[in-house]
Order: structure tokens, then sequence, then C-alpha cells
């Protein structure tokens, strides 16, 4: 039995060593932490449960992702909630409710068009009817695909491609400034950076219009315990608090990983650590993809983007009804160092009750990972503690002013920065989506076989456009797939020789 090694236990990692497992092979997990998961994960404080990761589950539905769900043990007992409306947008005295039904969500912002911004709403949603089904994340890699399943596939995205040319140039920030309705505007600059394209929020209204996107009633530690079950019911192992510090390569082939006090060889190895972890702290830079390191080092081109993750708790006694996923417009907003915040998003996980029957409320504070440098230098300075308390000041008087009644039923319980998570989860300066959602710079795709180590493969999130759980769920199992394929090719050609 042909052994393989993956680096790093999150989702990627833990669903690439489900399906090895399922392609009969002896696999083991190295992981940095105690316990698996990655980014995908849940902390208490306070008393509190902090959920660090699941907002919605994309293919909630239908499509080629319930299938992955189902082999990955997540599927079975998940209980989803199909909530009428995404999220509630508050801008000044106006609260837009982001309707699961389409025309309810047409209607609200026709009605604040102003001039020609009908004509721009047409196209938005153009563009959302376009990307309905289309399978964002397909059952394998397109190469690995049969000539018929390939044809299918082309066919099946047809209708998708056109709508995708017209608007993955088209960065958010560009779209929303060119409506003359100030509402219109600061509505479309509210759900993600404006360096982001067009393309990733319509795709993301398109879902959950048609009831493919919902609130799943798990936490996100839980939802990567349920797969880590299903690893080590399969067979598998996994050996905890294990960094791996050294690659040993011969020949262009991977021979060797050590940690400080181990040395784990195998057949094969699978990548499931960031991206750039792996390229700056592993990988010998002959052996660099000149496009990964490209796209690493242009911050501007290919903007990463992280997060201070506040989090406080809304007493038992507080009685007014939480959305699960509020937007609020402020003037001032917050601003870290460049990255500037006009709209602060709060998520409220009603489901998890705390053990005192509060509720945890978070807020996220999207930054380009280029502020990582602040939080760095501020451990530095000492004035560390400080300044994370003065953001978590503003985003609790950002939601008291909007909220008033929340006043006397709320408070601070956590602060996690970018070195947070870069500590606990091992990802590169705390970021947390892929760097390929912008509409700058090449679009290209980082393979899942290496390109010049012979048996190493990547999986994760970093290497494809963006797609949080999903897409490093699809990943994991794509690195898999990919390996076969080569496995296969290889012992075709050897047939042939013989």
């Amino acid at each position: 039995m042909k052994k393989i090694i993956i680096i790093g236990g999150g989702l990627s990692g833990l669903s690439a060593g489900v399906y090895a497992l399922k392609s009969n092979y002896d696999v083991t997990i190295i992981e940095k932490n105690n316990e698996v998961g990655g980014l995908c994960t849940t902390w208490m404080k306070d008393g509190a449960t902090i959920d660090g990761c699941i907002h919605w589950l994309t293919g909630s539905a239908k499509g080629n992702l319930i299938p992955i769900y189902k082999d990955l043990g997540i599927w079975d007992n998940l209980e989803i909630q199909k909530l009428d409306y995404f999220y509630k947008f508050y801008y000044k005295d106006i609260e837009i409710e982001v309707s699961r039904n389409e025309a309810d969500l047409k209607n609200t912002l026709y009605s604040y068009a102003i001039e020609d911004d009908k004509s721009r709403l047409n196209f938005f949603f153009k563009l959302v009817k376009r990307f309905r089904n289309v399978p964002f994340h397909s059952g394998k890699p397109y190469y690995v695909m049969k000539k018929t399943e390939l044809i299918a596939y082309i066919k099946k995205i047809a209708t998708f491609a056109f709508a995708w040319v017209k608007s993955i140039k088209i960065s958010l920030g560009e779209f929303a400034n060119s409506f003359k309705s100030d509402i219109l505007k600061h509505f479309f600059l509210s759900f993600m950076p404006p360096y982001y394209s067009l393309t990733y929020y319509a795709g993301i209204i398109s879902m959950f219009t048609i009831g493919n996107a919902d609130t799943i009633y798990i936490t996100s530690k839980d939802l990567a315990l349920k797969i880590k079950d299903k690893f080590l019911e399969l067979g598998g192992k996994i050996v905890n608090n294990e960094a791996i510090e050294k690659l040993n390569i011969d020949n262009n082939s991977l021979l060797s990983i050590e940690s400080k006090d181990n040395k784990y060889e195998a057949d094969y190895f699978i990548n499931a650590s960031p991206l750039p972890y792996f390229y700056n702290k592993l990988l010998p830079i002959q052996y660099h993809d000149t496009y990964v390191d490209y796209i690493f080092s242009d911050e501007d081109d290919y903007p990463l983007l992280s997060t201070v993750y506040i989090s406080f708790k809304l007493d038992k006694d507080y009685k007014e009804k939480l959305d699960a996923y509020t937007l609020i417009y402020d003037e001032e907003g917050i601003s870290v160092g460049d990255s500037h915040n006009e709209t602060l998003h709060y998520r409220a996980y009603p489901y998890i009750k705390n053990s005192d029957g509060s509720t945890t409320l978070i807020c996220l504070i999207d930054l380009h990972v280029r502020e990582y440098d602040i939080f760095k230098k501020a451990k530095e300075s000492g004035t560390y503690e400080k300044y994370k308390m003065l953001l978590a000041e503003k985003a609790l008087n950002i939601y008291v002013k909007r909220f008033p009644k929340a006043k006397d039923h709320i408070k601070i319980i956590d602060v996690a920065t970018p070195l947070t998570f870069e500590n606990k989860t091992n990802t590169y300066k705390g970021a947390y989506l892929s760097n390929l959602a912008t509409p700058y710079g090449e679009r290209k795709t980082f393979e899942f076989k290496d390109r010049y180590i012979s048996n190493l493969y990547h999986a994760g999130q970093w290497i494809t456009q963006i797609g949080g759980i999903p897409r490093s769920l699809s990943n994991g199992k794509f690195a898999v797939d990919t390996l076969n394929y080569y496995i296969e090719k290889e012992s075709k050609k050897d047939k042939k020789k013989n």
C-alpha cells in the first residue's frame, strides 16, 4: 500500500486525507497544532463560544458539493436554516433587507436608483441570472474528466462564461462608484472589499437567491471534527503538535519531511498548509514556481484579505431580535492603516447559546494583508493590547449607535488580530481568503501537482479562486484526484513500454 503524508490538518488536509483513504492509500496527517481544523475553528472566552469561520454554506441544496459533504461525513444530521433574507444593510436611517426573493431584492434596489442607475442594476441582475446553477465547484478537475464529462461540463458553463468575461475585470469599487445614488453606491461597497471582482458578489447573491446557500447550525470546530472522525474511521492517522521544519528533496523527488524531533517518509506528499507559508518557510527557492512568488509579492494586483475579529457578549436579558448577519454603515467607520471600513459586519449565532444564556456577537474588520505590520509593530512596542481595545470600543460604539437598547447588555470579550490567526492557525499574516479574487493582474490558477517536485501535490483554497469552506473541501478532493490521475498516466506509459 502506497503511503501519503499530508502537511496540515485544516479542512483541505482533512478532505484530502478522507479521499486518499477512499483511494486505498496509507495516510498520515501532520498537524502543527494540538487539534485539526485550521481556520475552521471555534474557541471559548469568558464563558462565550466564539465561532471563527462558518457563516453560511454554499451548495446546501443541489450540485456537486453535496456528494463531497456526504463523503466527508458532515451532511448527515446537518441542520440547515433557510433564512428569508441573507443580511440587512443599515445606511443612515435606511434599512435594506437582502431578500432571498430576487424580485423583492430588485424592487428594493431599483427604488433607490437615480438617472441611469437602473442600467447598472440591470447589468448586475443579468450577471446574477447567468450565474444560476453554475458548477462553481465541479465534481472533479477538468483534466481528470472523461471526454463526455468534459463536453457536458463545458455546455453547462457556457452561459456563465460570457458573464464571467464581462464582470471579472470590474472591481466592486469601480462598479459601486458608478452609481449616482449614494445608497446604492454604499450598498455595493458594503459586502466585500472594493478591490474584489464584481463576479464574486454577483455569484454569492445568485447562490443565495436560488436557495443554494444557507446558514448551518453547527460550529466551525464541530464541522472540522466531523471530518476528522470520518478520517479516523477510515483508518487515517494524525500526528498533532508537530511543526514541519525541513523538506528533504533529491532528484526532484521529496523523500521525507522533518520536524524538530522526527522524520516522516512517504511515497507521495500533499501540502495542505497555506501556500505562502510553505514557500517562505519550507520549500527551497530553486523549486519555487515563479508565478506563485509573483502573486504573493505583488500586494497591489493580488491583495490578500485579513481581519480583526472582535467578539462581544449580549446578555440573556437583551430581548431584541438578533439578525444572523448585519451590516452597519458608519460615516466615520474604522481605519487600520490604509484599510478603511465604512461598513462594519456583525454576525450573531442565536443557535449557539452560552452557558450563562448570553449570545455571542462578532464584528469583522476587513484588512488588506499589509496592515499585518501595524499589529506586529504594536506588539513590539508594547501597545498591542491597547490598540486592540481601541478597535473593539469603536466597533461596540457603532453597534450601540444603531441599536441603542443593547447599550446596557453588551460587553467586549475578545479581540483576535492577524497575529492571533497566524499564531493559532499558521495562516500567512492572518489572511483568510485567496488573492485570486481580484480583477487585476494575470488570472491563472496554481496547479494541484507541483511543477518541479514529482511526488508533491497541493491542496487548499489558496491555489484557486475564493470559495471558503466549499473550496477548501473540494480542493482537498481535487489534490487526490490529480494524484490518482498522474499515477494512472504513468502506469499506462509503463504498460506501453512493456
